[in-house]
């Protein structure tokens, strides 16, 4: 039997080894290579160490432990077995307790999945992609250590405790707090009693002080949704790419990805800022909290839940109105994006066939193309507008007093992570907040398809009205750049007449076709006329007659010429801005 003091000195010592500590070294960025080093301490019996199957802020299984290689286990020094017992566990088959060291090769190149990426001028670390951890130290604390090239700099929305190190509070933290590290451009900036940092990695079209400049006025905005802030820091990450696209909210920074070129003109600049103020919007709707389903995480494992329609949604619904409200977009502009979500809504036949609900229950397996364009909705685009529904009942209902922005600050307050919520418990803050039953709405547009929308009297509350254009002929049609065809929209001209997608069109009324014409072609035609396409299918030469349609080309959203005061009110409590006069909108 030991002495006391004896346990007491071994438990002592375990509990001064208790954090989890990580150690990356860059070994060959020419070809995406780092080694790395997990130690912890371990109790007696056999430990499960686990790579993440997925990650936060996408919800796709991406198998990520394909990347390590020659995994290698000690305890106290000494080489002891380690077994890979599924497709993303390995486990430490010693039983002996000490201090357990776990070796591998990192191969880090899965830039556009915006998982790891290493090459001779940066790395980007989302952990998820890149540590390990096991169940029982999830909670533990954790350190990170890098050794990269001389003249890299690293940022993280972590806490830094060194030029290249970093702690967290636990996994959780580490997982939702990616690390870039490389030669970058850097802007820092305060706001609200909060510090900011802006790294860029990559040269482009951009004007990064500006940039910075702008997104000071973006995160100022957001305290017209909530009151406070969940961080104390946060970290804007931008990589200005040749190919990749995208972006990821964390619990403290995002990572957004670019065309180098795409800062540029003001339209496309505005997207960027679009994009920005999404991936902030989360750090409240998402990070703070989050519907049934979602919390805890489960890194092994799908996290079904049917409220993602109201995390992304609502959270497409804000961003453009943080821009508006900081100055960085025009009304017009604002204007232009609704017409957009419009026009792509009532050309969406999915709104007939799924409910928000099920889109979000579904966004593990949702692929998109033609199916997915014409039987399903899109927790994005249609969640948003979903949102504006509510925002604009709540509004009518409350004479303006409460908004949309009043249940998420509601969420934000009384529901914070641990807590959670679901269905139920936004119907009863609903009823709290306005005094209103919404299950009626609830059953129409969340748990059953949105189907049509009265658009005209939506826009007419806030003293706007849609414009349709010109009239464009219409095929229902989408084709890549060699004439296949990628999709065929439900009901459409080319639907009635029995296109489907794979087929390659190579002729127009007995002409050849050239890849990239078809329209050019057709503007030779009216609707109702008839013509022939030519096509191969499985190889095979067949023609099938189409009957050409017709639809609005574009929709405006604009001013009415002679707004109510009613509208007036109504407008300015929805947007936070007065509403334009009519000839203010050059849309």
């Amino acid at each position: 039997m030991k002495p006391l003091f004896a346990i007491l000195c071994a438990a002592a010592s375990l509990s001064a080894k208790a954090d989890v500590q990580y150690q990356m070294t860059i070994t060959d960025p020419a070809h995406h290579l780092a080694q790395v080093e997990m130690t912890q301490a371990k109790g007696a019996g056999k430990v499960d160490l686990m790579m993440p199957a997925w990650r936060t802020g996408r919800y796709q299984i991406l198998d990520q432990a394909d990347t390590l290689r020659a995994v290698t286990a000690s305890i106290d020094g000494q080489p002891v077995a380690i077994e890979k017992i599924d497709k993303s566990t390995w486990r430490v088959m010693a039983e002996q307790s000490g201090t357990l060291k776990v070796s591998y090769q990192l191969y880090a190149n899965r830039l556009g999945e915006r998982l790891h990426h290493i090459d001779d001028s940066h790395a980007f670390i989302d952990a998820s992609g890149a540590f390990l951890y096991s169940s029982a130290t999830r909670q533990q604390p954790v350190t990170v250590a890098l050794s990269v090239p001389k003249d890299w700099r690293s940022a993280s929305g972590m806490e830094k405790t060194g030029e290249h190190s970093f702690k967290a509070a636990n996994y959780d933290v580490l997982i939702d707090s990616p690390i870039e590290t490389g030669i970058h451009q850097d802007y820092a900036f305060g706001a609200g009693g909060k510090d900011y940092q802006l790294v860029i990695w990559g040269d482009g079209n951009y004007q990064g002080q500006q940039m910075a400049d702008d997104l000071k006025k973006m995160v100022t905005a957001s305290q017209a949704i909530w009151q406070g802030y969940p961080f104390d820091r946060y970290l804007f990450m931008v990589h200005a790419t040749s190919g990749e696209r995208g972006a990821t909210e964390h619990l403290n920074s995002t990572i957004i990805q670019t065309s180098r070129y795409n800062f540029a003109p003001r339209e496309a600049y505005l997207r960027f800022l679009g994009t920005a103020a999404h991936e902030f919007v989360h750090t409240w709707n998402v990070k703070a909290y989050r519907g049934e389903g979602l919390v805890p995480y489960d890194y092994q494992h799908e996290n079904y839940a049917t409220l993602l329609w109201l995390a992304e949604g609502s959270t497409s619904y804000f961003q453009n109105q943080l821009l508006l409200r900081a100055g960085l977009m025009k009304p017009e502009e604002y204007f232009k994006v609704l017409a957009g979500s419009i026009k792509a809504y009532r050309a969406n036949p999915g709104r007939f066939s799924q409910s928000v609900s099920q889109a979000s229950f579904d966004s593990w397996i949702e692929k998109g193309g033609d199916y997915g364009h014409n039987f399903s909705v899109n927790i994005y685009s249609e969640g948003a507008l979903v949102s504006w529904l509510l925002d604009a009942d709540l509004l009518k209902t409350t004479a303006n007093k409460v908004s949309y922005r009043d249940l998420h600050q509601r969420l934000y307050a009384k529901h914070r992570i641990p807590e959670t919520f679901n269905d139920q418990t936004l119907l009863d803050e609903l009823k709290s907040l306005s005094g209103k039953d919404y299950s009626a709405f609830w059953a129409k547009k969340v748990k059953a398809p949105p189907g049509d929308i009265d658009f005209d009297a939506l826009l007419d509350q806030f003293g706007l009205k849609l414009n349709a254009g010109d009239q464009a002929l219409f095929t229902g049609l989408t084709l890549d750049d060699k004439g296949a065809v990628l999709g065929v929209e439900k009901d459409s001209p080319a639907w009635q007449a029995g296109l489907s997608d794979g087929d390659i069109l190579v002729a127009l009324d007995g002409l050849r076709l050239v890849p990239g014409t078809l329209e050019e072609r057709l503007k030779a035609h009216k609707a109702g006329d008839k013509v022939k396409l030519t096509l191969f299918r499985r190889d095979a030469l067949q023609s099938l007659e189409v009957t050409l349609g017709e639809r609005p080309a574009e929709y405006k959203v604009v001013p009415v010429k002679h707004p109510s005061r009613a509208q007036k009110v109504a407008f300015k409590a929805w947007l936070g801005i007065d509403l334009p006069a009519p000839d203010a909108n050059k849309a």
